[in-house]
């Protein structure tokens, strides 16, 4: 090399190339990742709507059959048909509902409305019965929870987590 001829400072042309290469190897890989991230993303926003839906639609099952209920236990307070001392004829006022069942519980008397979700889940409401000063029926919500079928466990925060969505205890 003469003296004449220097060499250009800073980098040259194979230098260049590979931090190119580089950093397009950098934009593949992230966009890579964001694009994984947002299937993921949308799948589970998918499964949410879903499970809202399911549960919306349940809720507004058990809603009628506690209207059912309210007016099945004004007819009867209207109609006198129960006493303080006899509280029987349930099955005939709850035949036409079949999500409604009695319970007994200790003295007391509770009515379980419960609806199917899907395959795995269901809301069960639980209202306990409760005869007036004037001899009339009226009921207070004691629960109202989502519950696993296969092994009964209840929760009653429907979307995750603990809290006290919907609870009337």
């Amino acid at each position: 090399m003469s003296e004449n001829e220097q060499k250009a400072p800073g980098m040259n042309v194979g230098t260049s190339l590979i931090l190119v290469a580089f950093v397009l190897l950098c934009l593949v890989t992230f966009s890579a990742l964001s694009y994984s991230s947002a299937r993921a993303d949308y799948g589970l926003t998918k499964q949410t709507a879903q499970r809202k839906q399911e549960y919306y639609r349940a809720i507004g099952q058990v809603e009628a059959s506690i209207a059912f209920l309210d007016r099945k236990l004004t007819e009867s307070s209207q109609e006198k048909i129960l006493s303080s001392s006899v509280i029987n004829p349930y099955a005939s006022l709850l035949q036409e509902d079949s999500n409604i069942s009695v319970l007994r519980e200790d003295q007391d008397t509770v009515f379980c409305i419960t609806v199917s979700m899907n395959d795995t889940e269901e809301i069960v409401c639980k209202c306990l019965l409760q005869i007036t000063e004037e001899g009339n029926l009226t009921y207070t919500r004691q629960s109202f929870r989502t519950r696993q079928k296969d092994t009964g466990v209840e929760n009653s925060n429907p979307f995750g987590g603990n809290g006290g969505f919907l609870t009337f205890d």
